[in-house]
C-alpha cells in the first residue's frame, strides 16, 4: 500500500493505518511522549498516557487538544513531546458558584491537625490548627507506622458531620515518597471500570480503610448522620480523594471534600466519576506549589474539579480565583508550570561539565542557569577548554579577594568571557584553592557546619 494522500478520509485511514505503518511503527512500546511523537506514525494520547497509531481508532477518537503527533496526516494539535499541564483543554466546565472561604479555612485546620501527634490530636491540643476551631469531639487517631500513614476521625459539631483527615507527605519518610513518585495506575472501582487511579495513593487508602471505618461508623451512628467531610494536604489530599469516592460508592455515605495541594490522583475517567459521585469537591492550590503538577498530565493523569487558586506569594493573602471547573484550568495553577517544571539552577565554582554542544543544549533546556565564580578559584579552569570542554552560561563573577565583598559582574553570556574568571586562565599561576572554598562571604566544603569536619576540595 502506498502512502495515503492528504484527502484520504479518517475512516479509510483507520483501516489503512495498520497496513501503512505496520511493523515500522510499534507505538505501544513507547512510554515517553517525546519518543512516541518522534516515532513515525505514532501519537501520544494525554488522557490515556499511552502511545497509539496516529491514524488508528483510539487516536482518532481522542480530543485533538489532548494528543501529540509529528505525523502530517494526524489532526492532533500538538506536534512535539513537550506537553505542559493545561495543554489538554476540555470544555466540559462545571458551575463554580458555591465556594465558601470560611468552610475551606475550617477544613484547612482539620487537614493541618493530621500532621500532629496522636496525643495532641485526641486531646485537641495541637497548636494553631486546634486553637483555630472548636466543636471537634469523638476523636480517633489512626497510625500505620509500618506504612508511615496516619489519619484521624472525629465529629464536627459545627458542621454536624463526621470528618476524616489524612496526613500528607513526611519529608523523612521513604515510604511516603515511594507512594508519591510512582506513576503507575490501577482500575479498582467496579462501578467505573475504565477509571484509573494512582496505584500508590489507592493502596495507601486501602491500608487505612479498615481502621478508619470502625470509628467512622461509630460517630455516624452516635449522631444519627450520614454526612462525611474528607480532607488532607499533599499526599493526604490524594488519599482523601480516593477515600471520598470509595466511601460514597461502597458504603453509601454522603461525602464532601476540600483538599489542599493535591497531586493528580487519577485519569480523566476517574475525574468524571468523582465529579458524578462527590460533586462537592474543592481542590485548593497556592501560588507556585509544585505538587499539583505531579504526576504529569501528559502521562494520563488529570485533576479533579473544582480548583480554587490562591495566587499570592503570602499565604495569608486570601485573594482567590474559582477556576473554570474543568480540573485543568490553564489560567490557574497550570499557568505556572513553566516556573515549576524546570527550576532555575545556580552553581558555585563549577568545573567545565561538557563541550560546546552540551552548553547549547543546557541553554535551550534550562535557560535560567547562573554559574557563580570567585576571584582566582582554580576549579572553573578545569578540564581545560583546549581539550574540547566549554563552560555553560551565564557566568556571574565576584572579583574581590574578600568573598564577603558582594561586588559582581554579570559576564557576557558566552560561557567563556575573557574578562571574567577566564582572565586568570592563561597561566593558572593566579589560581587559588582558598577562593574555591569561599563564596558570598561563607565557607563551603564542610568546616562551616555545626560539627565541622574535614574540608573536601
Amino acid at each position: 500500500v502506498g502512502s495515503p494522500s492528504t484527502t484520504t478520509t479518517p475512516a479509510v485511514m483507520r483501516v489503512l493505518a495498520p497496513l501503512v505503518f505496520g511493523a515500522s511503527a510499534d507505538c505501544s512500546t513507547a512510554t515517553d511522549p517525546t519518543v512516541c511523537v518522534n516515532t513515525t506514525g505514532c501519537a501520544w494520547l494525554m488522557l490515556e498516557g499511552e502511545c497509539h497509531h496516529s491514524l488508528g481508532t483510539v487516536a482518532q477518537q481522542a480530543p485533538l487538544s489532548c494528543c501529540a503527533s509529528s505525523d502530517p496526516e494526524s489532526q492532533c494539535y500538538h506536534r512535539n513531546g513537550t506537553l505542559p499541564d493545561g495543554s489538554c483543554a476540555l470544555d466540559d466546565a462545571l458551575p463554580t458558584d458555591s465556594f465558601s472561604l470560611s468552610h475551606t479555612q475550617r477544613m484547612l485546620h482539620l487537614a493541618g491537625a493530621a500532621y500532629c501527634s496522636s496525643s495532641e490530636v485526641t486531646s485537641w491540643a495541637c497548636g494553631q490548627h486546634c486553637e483555630a476551631i472548636s466543636g471537634i469531639t469523638d476523636i480517633s487517631f489512626i497510625d500505620h507506622p509500618s506504612q508511615v500513614l496516619t489519619a484521624f476521625v472525629a465529629y464536627d459539631a459545627v458542621q454536624e458531620s463526621a470528618v476524616v483527615s489524612f496526613r500528607g507527605t513526611v519529608s523523612t519518610s521513604i515510604t511516603d515518597w515511594a507512594h508519591d513518585l510512582s506513576f503507575t495506575k490501577t482500575k479498582p472501582i467496579a462501578q467505573y471500570p475504565n477509571a484509573a487511579v494512582h496505584h500508590g495513593f489507592w493502596d495507601a487508602w486501602k491500608d487505612l480503610e479498615a481502621d478508619v471505618l470502625v470509628p467512622l461508623k461509630a460517630v455516624l451512628a452516635k449522631y444519627g448522620t450520614n454526612d462525611v467531610q474528607v480532607t488532607g494536604h499533599s499526599m493526604g489530599a490524594s488519599i482523601a480523594t480516593d477515600a471520598a469516592i470509595d466511601l460514597k460508592l461502597t458504603y453509601g455515605y454522603n461525602v464532601a471534600m476540600v483538599n489542599f495541594g493535591s497531586p493528580r490522583t487519577g485519569d480523566r475517567n476517574f475525574e468524571a466519576a468523582l465529579t458524578a459521585e462527590v460533586p462537592s469537591t474543592w481542590r485548593i492550590t497556592h501560588h507556585h506549589d509544585l505538587v499539583p503538577h505531579v504526576p504529569p498530565e501528559a502521562f494520563g493523569f488529570y485533576h479533579s474539579t473544582t480548583e480554587v487558586f490562591f495566587p499570592a506569594v503570602d499565604s495569608a493573602n486570601l485573594t482567590y480565583v474559582v477556576c473554570d471547573g474543568t480540573g485543568e484550568d490553564p489560567a490557574c495553577s497550570d499557568a505556572l508550570l513553566s516556573l515549576c517544571r524546570v527550576p532555575p539552577m545556580v552553581n558555585f565554582g563549577s568545573p567545565r561539565t561538557g563541550d560546546r554542544n552540551f552548553e547549547a543544549a543546557l541553554t535551550a533546556e534550562v535557560p535560567s542557569t547562573w554559574r557563580i565564580t570567585h576571584h582566582h578559584d582554580i576549579v572553573p579552569h578545569v578540564p581545560p577548554e583546549a581539550f574540547g570542554f566549554y563552560h555553560s552560561t551565564t557566568e556571574v563573577f565576584f572579583p574581590a579577594v574578600d568573598s564577603s565583598n558582594l561586588t559582581y559582574v554579570v559576564c557576557d553570556g558566552t560561557g567563556e568571557d575573557p574578562d571574567c574568571s577566564d582572565s586568570c586562565a592563561k597561566s593558572l599561576s593566579c589560581t587559588s584553592v582558598t577562593d574555591h572554598l569561599n563564596y558570598l562571604g561563607f565557607v563551603l566544603g564542610g568546616n562551616n557546619c555545626a560539627s565541622a569536619g574535614t574540608v573536601l576540595v
